[in-house]
């Protein structure tokens, strides 16, 4: 998955699929942990809420 290529609204309707759930999940935890977020300035939460 090319998150950084997604828009927010794509994202958002990846995560709620089954599989997509997984993935957002575990990159939610990446940018928790490492403060690195997949696009510029803007944090994957942001996007999924």
């Amino acid at each position: 998955m090319m998150c950084f290529l997604k828009s927010p609204e794509q994202l958002r309707t990846g995560y709620y699929t089954q599989e997509g759930r997984v993935v957002m999940e575990r990159a939610l935890a990446v940018e928790a942990k490492t403060g690195h977020t997949i696009q510029h300035g803007l944090a994957l939460a942001e996007m999924l809420a």
